[in-house]
C-alpha cells in the first residue's frame, strides 16, 4: 500500500518530536535575549514620561509607534545590535535542519547531541544549498517583485476600487506560489543531500556532493507534482493563518493587566506555524522515499562497484550434492576391538554343561 506524504508526514513530525521542540526552544532564546534589550530601551523612554499609561490602562499603538521612532533616532546602535541575532538564527538553521531530515528519514530518537553532530558533518552541504537557493531565488523572486509593482500601479491608476484590492490580492498570492514552487524544490535538494550522505564513496566518505542531488530532486517534484505543491501551500497557508489569528487575539489582550494570555497566545501561533514547517518536511521525506526507495543492504560497505555488479550477474555453477551424506561407522566403546568384527573363525564362547556336545563330555 503506497504512504501517503500528508499522513505519513504527520505521523513522522509527531513521532519525532524533539527536533520540533530544539527548534521552538532556540526559536524563542533568540526573541526572548532581543526582547530583553528593546524592553530597556523602551524603559529608558517611558518610564518618566506620563504618557506611558497609555501602554499600562490600554494600550495605545501610537504612542508605541512613536517610542519606537524614539528609539531609532536616539540609538543608532540599536538596529545593529539587533542585526546580530540573525546569523545565530542561520547558525542554527544549519545546525538543526540536517539533523532533522536525519531523524526523519531513519525513525531515530536522536538528542540535541545526536542532531547537532548531523548539523556540523552537513554544514557544507547546508551552507552550499543556501547559496545555490538564493542565487536562484533573488532574481526569480525580484523579476516576480517589479511585475507585481507594476500591477499594483496599473490598478492604482485604472480600478480604484474593491474589485482592484483584489486583483492586487491575486498578484500577491501568485508571487506567494513562486515562492512556494522554489522552496519545495530546494527541500527536496535539501532531503536527497542527507540521504546521499547515509552512503559511503569509494574512498570510503560520506557522499555530500550537492549536485548528485539536484536531478534526483527534480524527479520526486515531477513524480507527484500536484499533491505535492498542493500539500506544501496548503501547511504554509494554515501557519500563516495560525499566526495572524493568535497574533489578532493576543493583540486584544494587550490592554489587560495580566500578561500571559497575550503571551500564550503569540506563543501558541508561533508553535503552530513552526510545526507546519516540520509537517512539511515529513512530507517531503515520505515523498522521496516513494520515488526512490531507501537500499535495504548495509551501508558500511558503501554503494555497490562495477565489479560487484559483473559478479552479480555472472553465472553460478550448481553443485549437485547428496542430501543424506554416508554415516561413518561408530566407534568402539571397547578398549580393544571385538575380534568378531574383523575374523570370521571365531572360537565359541563357553557353554554351561547342558549345552556342550556329547564329545566333549565323554
Amino acid at each position: 500500500m503506497p504512504r501517503s506524504p500528508f499522513l505519513h508526514g504527520l505521523s513522522l513530525a509527531v513521532r519525532n518530536p524533539r527536533p520540533l521542540l530544539w527548534t521552538y526552544f532556540f526559536n524563542a532564546s533568540l526573541a526572548w535575549a532581543a526582547g530583553f534589550g528593546l524592553r530597556s530601551q523602551y524603559a529608558a523612554v517611558t518610564q518618566d514620561s506620563l504618557a506611558a499609561q497609555r501602554l499600562i490602562g490600554g494600550f495605545d499603538l501610537g504612542f508605541l509607534l512613536d517610542a519606537g521612532h524614539r528609539i531609532g533616532t536616539g540609538a543608532p546602535g540599536t538596529l545593529r545590535a539587533s542585526m546580530l541575532g540573525i546569523p545565530v538564527y542561520v547558525l542554527a538553521y544549519f545546525l538543526l535542519v540536517p539533523g532533522t531530515l536525519y531523524a526523519y528519514q531513519t525513525e531515530k530518537t536522536l538528542g540535541l547531541s545526536g542532531i547537532v553532530r548531523r548539523g556540523v558533518e552537513g554544514f557544507l552541504s547546508f551552507f552550499r544549498i543556501t547559496l545555490l537557493t538564493l542565487l536562484i531565488a533573488v532574481p526569480v523572486l525580484g523579476l516576480a517583485a517589479v511585475v507585481q509593482a507594476a500591477w499594483t500601479h496599473f490598478l492604482d491608476q485604472r480600478m480604484p476600487s474593491e474589485a482592484g484590492f483584489f486583483l492586487r490580492m491575486a498578484g500577491a498570492f501568485v508571487v506567494f506560489l513562486i515562492f512556494c514552487l522554489i522552496r519545495l524544490y530546494f527541500d527536496l535538494v535539501e532531503v536527497h543531500t542527507v540521504e546521499c550522505s547515509m552512503k559511503l564513496r569509494p574512498n570510503g566518505k560520506p557522499d555530500r556532493r550537492v549536485r548528485k542531488a539536484l536531478k534526483p530532486a527534480l524527479r520526486s517534484l515531477r513524480a507527484h507534482f500536484g499533491s505535492t505543491y498542493f500539500l506544501f501551500v496548503a501547511l504554509a497557508l494554515t501557519g500563516g493563518l495560525a499566526v495572524y489569528f493568535f497574533g489578532l487575539s493576543a493583540l486584544r489582550h494587550l490592554g489587560q493587566p495580566r500578561a500571559w494570555p497575550t503571551l500564550l497566545l503569540a506563543q501558541l501561533g508561533l508553535f503552530l506555524m513552526l510545526f507546519m514547517r516540520f509537517w512539511q518536511r515529513g512530507a517531503e521525506t515520505i515523498l522521496v522515499q516513494m520515488v526512490a526507495p531507501p537500499e535495504r543492504r548495509s551501508l558500511s560497505f558503501g554503494p555497490p562497484t562495477d565489479v560487484d555488479r559483473r559478479a552479480s550477474r555472472a553465472p553460478v555453477a550448481i553443485v549437485a550434492t547428496d542430501p543424506i551424506p554416508a554415516q561413518e561407522p561408530i566407534a568402539p566403546s571397547l578398549d580393544a576391538p571385538d575380534p568378531g568384527v574383523f575374523h570370521h573363525d571365531v572360537e565359541p564362547l563357553a557353554q554351561t554343561p547342558s549345552e556342550a556336545p556329547k564329545e566333549l563330555l565323554d
